[in-house]
């Protein structure tokens, strides 16, 4: 990841949780699943569709996903390139 952007904390974001950021003018949707943190593109493209926060990918329509966006966690801060 070449160009990160501090987007908040670990004591901030507890695992089952999840918030929403905008880096560079993009928002984004951050989710703690057991420890892990992942980035999504924040746009919801139908009411009412679930989505795989893992991979992105709708859960209905596998073809069908958001923007996934790396994530890096260091020391307790989250990390999210959205070039």
């Amino acid at each position: 990841m070449a160009d990160v952007v501090k987007v908040a904390t670990l004591e901030q974001l507890a695992p089952g949780h999840g918030m929403t950021v905008t880096v560079r003018g993009v928002t984004v949707a951050l989710f703690n699943v057991e420890g892990t943190v992942y980035a999504i593109d924040d746009t919801c493209r139908h009411e009412g569709v679930r989505y795989d926060i893992t991979t992105g990918h709708t859960m209905h329509d596998p073809a069908e996903r958001v923007t996934r966006d790396p994530v890096q966690v260091v020391d307790g801060t989250i990390l999210v390139d959205v070039t």
